[in-house]
């Protein structure tokens, strides 16, 4: 039998089959089913054509270039299909920062973008911060407030133009041009009163002079480095290469006797009763000490053994007997063996022993101390044996007992004392308490006349000049400047002053030594001392007054010359001269308006010249030689003599009459100082060029403005 196809089945779109017949010629079956290609439906008579694979890729695109990729079984692109193969790890930085080579990173930019401020068109950024505390300032500040400045100034009632914030003002004849809005704001303050007053501070002066009554030899003592005079307010610090005591200021306590002065070789005390103080030498200041035991004590009465500090003090009430424990600064009861009651001042040493001795009419006590057992043993001297420990003194050879007639060395070999011959000395000063040394020489200190020093080669007291620095109580009319320095001239007392430190020295002049401030005057460049006939010129550099010779006029008082800026004058009554300086020609000199006039009357504010002398008042036209009527406000009679400036104002000052000058209206108003408020300035005001001082005797002040 044949092989021939009985039935075809046919798989639905549903899954199933079904049978379809074959025709008995067995070359056609119908089949009733539909079949889905590329979106279409088709027969199966129909033929597939080219427009059938425009949706599907060549299977030699895959992986290539300009081709597709496929997926995996996990979704991902096979690495053969990647061109190249897979790069390896790119390493981010976390935070980017400039100079970083791998500065990408999604945290990292939005990190640094997110401290950045975006840029407004038209804006640009700045350094110069707005603060908080600017903006609560200025929300503080009332709407339409403005800035308090004078918008206007009327002179007598006629509003003036002010260009470019300065006004040209004609007041009262003067031509005062360029007024500043500083100078209008300083006159506005002065006018609500906002200035704070000027004051007046006390005033010390010192001098050089020979006079030197505190210098008593139981004043000084050292610390070690210096030799000190302490006569309680009067305190002194030695100048050895000058041999001048110049002024000490100490701090803490500043009033004190060097008598009451110790030391435990650390540190150095000052005792007086309950007055206990402890130097700090590098501030010179003296602080408050808190002592155990022993609270209330005299310096005076303190001595060492060597090792030991102690405190002796006896009387018929009192028996103190005290040794220090430096460790916790507490004095601890002391007991002694032999002589159980003393005083600390009548023990000496020799260098080897330690003794006390005590004499007066009823008592002579003499007595060397036994270190080792505490023990005070009598003492046996030879030739003279009635001395107290208080007038023994060394030369840093020998030991001398002196008091007044009784003078005498000690032979330490024999114990003896035996009679010392001074030379150049008299009995009544020779003391040994007023005894001491600088740690080179010896000195003798008893009172102004009374100064010496050893020369221990031929045993003589020679004469000592010493020089101190004193209080100076000046006068401010005997002072007077050459443009560098500052003079003090009465007659013999010629002095120059030490700006530094306040020191009035003594000063040499040659060739005319007797001056007196009142004749000397300046012309701007030389100075001149004018006393009648008298006529000196100064050459600065020697310090010389040479004889000057003068044209014109020849005799004449430096009390009557005057000057305006450009001209020196003389005027003395109707007398009238100006100076030609080339040729040292006095000329006769013709004024209007006033004729008669003196020098002392005229007095310049810097700008124009003026006469007062009572009700007489003046100011000077200079273009035409005439004094012209001036008119002033709120102080109309007054003398030139009260006037004075401290550089920027002028002021009158008349015991309670105190004024100053607005030169703007002319006006006088009150002036209210502070410290120093009822003074006359006649003289007493001088300037060394920085500061203003009131000079006039004991009182002394300088002015804080």
């Amino acid at each position: 039998m044949s092989n021939s196809v009985k039935q075809i089945s046919v798989l639905q779109n549903n899954g199933t089959y079904v049978s379809q017949p074959i025709g008995a010629d067995a070359r056609n079956v119908d089949i009733d089913a539909t079949h889905t290609l590329a979106d279409k439906a088709r027969s199966w008579d129909s033929k597939a054509d080219s427009s059938d694979l425009n949706d599907y890729v060549p299977v030699t695109a895959k992986g290539a270039a300009n081709g597709v990729a496929t997926l995996d079984a996990e979704g991902k692109i096979p690495e053969e299909q990647i061109p190249g193969g897979i790069q390896p790890t790119i390493e981010i930085d976390p935070a980017p920062a400039q100079g970083s080579e791998n500065a990408v990173s999604s945290g990292g930019v939005y990190t640094a973008l997110g401290e950045k401020v975006n840029r407004v068109n038209g804006k640009g950024l700045s350094t110069n911060d707005y603060t908080n505390e600017e903006k609560t300032k200025l929300e503080d500040i009332e709407s339409g407030a403005e800035v308090n400045a004078i918008e206007s100034i009327s002179v007598n009632g006629v509003p003036q133009t002010v260009t470019n914030k300065s006004i040209d003002l004609t007041i009262g004849g003067g031509d005062y041009s360029a007024i500043t809005v500083l100078d209008i704001d300083r006159l506005w303050k002065m006018a609500i009163g906002n200035l704070v007053p000027d004051t007046w501070l006390n005033k010390n002066w010192y001098k050089i002079t020979s006079e030197n009554y505190s210098l008593l030899g139981f004043y000084i003592w050292t610390d070690g480095n210096n030799i000190y005079l302490s006569n309680y307010s009067n305190q002194y610090i030695l100048n050895k290469n000058t041999s001048n005591w110049d002024r000490k200021v100490w701090n803490g306590l500043t009033s004190f006797y060097g008598v009451n002065i110790w030391t435990d070789d650390n540190n150095i005390y000052y005792s007086e009763g309950s007055s206990q103080y402890i130097l700090n030498k590098a501030t010179s200041t003296w602080e408050e000490k808190i002592w155990n035991g022993l609270t209330n004590f005299g310096g005076d009465q303190i001595w060492s053994d060597g090792e030991n500090v102690y405190y002796s003090y006896s009387d018929k009430d009192t028996k103190q007997q005290y040794v220090l424990d430096k460790s916790t600064s507490t004095w601890n009861e002391k007991t002694w063996n032999g002589l159980t009651s003393f005083k600390g001042d009548q023990i000496w040493s020799d260098g080897e022993n330690v003794y006390y001795s005590y004499s007066d009419k009823d008592t002579k006590q003499q007595y060397v101390l036994d270190k080792f057992t505490d023990t005070w043993n009598i003492k046996e001297w030879n030739g003279f044996s009635s001395i107290s420990g208080a007038l023994i003194w060394s030369d840093g050879n020998n030991f001398y007992y002196s008091k007044y007639s009784e003078q005498y060395v000690l032979d330490k070999s024999t114990d003896t004392w035996n009679v010392k011959e001074w030379n150049n000395t008299t009995e009544s000063y020779l003391n040994g308490y007023l005894i001491w040394s600088d740690g080179e020489n010896i000195y003798l200190s008893s009172s102004t006349s009374s100064q010496y020093v050893l020369d221990k080669s031929t045993d003589t007291w020679n004469v000592k000049e010493w020089t101190s620095t004193g209080d100076f109580y000046l006068y401010g009319q005997y002072i007077w400047i050459d443009g560098e320095n500052v003079y003090y001239s009465n007659y013999s007392e010629q002095y120059v002053l030490d700006k530094a430190t306040f020191i009035w020295k003594n000063k040499e002049w040659n060739g005319f030594s007797n001056l007196y401030y009142e004749y000397i005057w300046s012309d701007g460049t030389n100075v001149y001392y004018s006393y009648g006939s008298t006529q000196y010129i100064l050459e600065k550099s020697t310090s010389t007054w040479i004889t000057k010779e003068w044209n014109g006029l020849t005799s004449f008082y430096a009390r009557n010359i005057w000057f305006e800026g450009d001209n020196i004058y003389y005027s003395e009554g109707s007398t009238h001269y100006v100076l030609d300086k080339s040729t040292s020609t006095w000329e006769t000199k013709t004024w209007n308006g006033l004729s008669t006039f003196s020098a002392s009357g005229i007095w310049i504010d810097g700008d124009n010249v003026y006469y007062s002398n009572g009700s007489d008042q003046y100011v000077l036209d200079k273009s035409t030689d005439t004094w012209n009527s001036k008119i002033w406000n709120g102080l109309t009679n007054f003398y030139s003599g009260s006037i004075w400036t401290d550089g920027t104002n002028f002021y009158y000052s008349s015991g309670s009459s105190q004024y100053i000058l607005d030169k703007f209206t002319s006006t006088w108003n009150e002036k209210t100082w502070n410290g120093l408020t009822n003074f006359y300035s006649n003289d007493h005001i001088w300037s060394d060029g920085e500061n203003i001082y009131f000079s006039n005797g004991s009182n002394q002040y300088v002015l804080d403005i």
